[in-house]
Formats: structure tokens, sequence, C-alpha cells
């Protein structure tokens, strides 16, 4: 599979489950929706780009859970420190906050999210990945080629407006 393809295709499947899983969280906590995402659309880029990373560039370390959480929670907490940083510059406003939490670093970041963050990116390249690896091989390429388009399309419209 082309290289760019793959990393698009990754990109916007787990900004997707990013949102899928931000969204159910707030539903099961305020008891409604909230679009928990930058974008208008079901995205959470940071998800997208963090387990982009992690799934490319930490998958020689799927034997090595020690060390595969211990990059994963290290890059994940690294990406939230500066997308919280940056989008509090952009915005004037704070996106999450854990100021209340122990061990956390400016409210962006703190220990207990770092460590679960690590867990959940484990998870990510052990299980989620090989999956998403397998589904996207079933998808004829001129077919997926098509697909992705459109979502880069639609993703770019969502970030003009």
């Amino acid at each position: 599979m082309d290289g760019f393809y793959l990393v698009l295709w990754l990109f916007f499947l787990y900004s997707f489950a990013g949102w899928f899983l931000e969204t159910g969280f707030s539903i099961l906590l305020k008891k409604r929706m909230i679009n928990r995402g930058v974008l208008n659309g079901p995205l959470c880029t940071i998800y997208g780009v963090t387990a982009l990373i992690i799934s490319i560039g930490f998958s020689e370390l799927r034997n090595q859970w020690f060390f595969l959480f211990l990059g994963c929670a290290t890059i994940s907490t690294l990406v939230e420190w500066c997308a919280g940083h940056f989008l509090e510059k952009i915005n004037h406003k704070k996106w999450w906050d854990y100021s209340n939490m122990p061990l956390n670093l400016n409210g962006y970041v703190c220990l207990l999210f770092s460590l679960i963050w690590g867990v959940f990116c484990v998870f990510i390249v052990d299980v989620f990945h090989p999956l998403i690896d397998t589904l996207l091989s079933h998808i004829p390429f001129l077919v997926g080629i098509i697909l992705v388009c459109i979502l880069v399309i639609a993703g770019l419209a969502d970030l003009y407006v």
C-alpha cells in the first residue's frame, strides 16, 4: 500500500475513532451530546496525529510492552500538551483542563491521563492497528483513493469553515 495513502487513511480513521470516544465519554458524563472536536465534523485530529505517530513509529515495539507503553505515554503526553497549549493560544480558551488533577502540567496534561493514554496506545498498536491494516487491505485501491480524496476535501472544507 502506498505510504501517503495509508497515512491519510490512518489519520482519518483514528481521528474519527477519537471523536467517537470523546463524544461517547461526554455523553456518559454529561448525559448529552457534545462535539469534543475542534472541527465541526466528527474528527478529533489530536487522536489522528497521535495514533498515526504511535501506530507507525512504535510497531516494532509490539512485543516489548514496557518500552511500548513508555513511548506511547511519552508521545501522547507531549502531543496533548502541545495541542492544548496551541489551541489555547489560537482560540483563547482551554479545550480541556486537568488543573484539578494531581501532578498536572499547566492543566494540559496530568500523570493519570498520561498513564491511561499509554495503556490505550498499547492497545492501539497491539490490537486495533492490525485490524485496521486488515480492513484497509480489503478496500480496492481505486475505491480507497476516491474515498480518501472525499475525506480530504471534506476535512479541508471543515477546517476552512
